[in-house]
């Protein structure tokens, strides 16, 4: 999709390091929120984890906050872009 647009684009390659699940403010992971895997920017707001999009949209895409039904599957440690 286009919420990571424009640093994740449709075709990139993203390598994640499933072993490093521990959340770190303003770091990218993939997760499973509710049934639905994504790629997110990981956020602590009020004391609470928050997944936000890179697209400068965020009417569109705004930020979701993490509940029980949010799994971190781990770290992006490499985007290979498709085009540059």
């Amino acid at each position: 999709g286009m919420s990571m647009f424009p640093r994740v684009h449709e075709g990139d390659t993203v390598i994640v390091n499933t072993a490093d699940t521990q959340h770190r403010n303003d770091e990218v992971f993939a997760v499973n929120h509710e049934g639905e895997f994504t790629l997110k920017r990981l956020k602590r707001v009020h004391n609470r984890w928050w997944l936000y999009s890179d697209n400068p949209d965020q009417a569109t895409f705004a930020p979701v906050m993490c509940t029980e039904r949010t799994q971190t599957i781990g770290k992006v440690v490499l985007l290979q872009a498709e085009h540059l």
